[in-house]
């Protein structure tokens, strides 16, 4: 079980749900290729990212859902980073 008072931890084990859920439910080449495109974005440090689809394979596979799914890990890869960099408050003790 992942340590919660580990932000960073729990980033990563709900970034791996996530992608074992994309993994379960996309065709494995649309799967290869956002896996592929999410890589190149976080590899040069995230932010944003104009993305060109050079081959007719990869304008094919590039589908409304894969367009999608591509939004959705930048702002939780930076809400998970933000989290990540917060100071950490001291838990509130239960009143006896």
């Amino acid at each position: 079980m992942a340590d919660q008072d580990d932000p960073q931890e729990v980033a990563r084990l709900r970034y791996r749900l996530y992608v074992d859920a994309l993994r379960a439910r996309m065709p494995q080449a649309q799967f290869d290729l956002l896996m592929e495109a999410i890589r190149l974005w976080a590899a040069h440090g995230g932010g944003t990212a104009r993305l060109r689809f050079d081959t007719e394979e990869e304008r094919e596979l590039s589908t409304p859902e894969v367009q999608q799914e591509l939004a959705q890990p930048h702002g939780a890869a930076r809400c998970a980073a933000a989290r990540a960099r917060e100071p950490r408050r001291p838990r509130r003790r239960a009143a006896r």
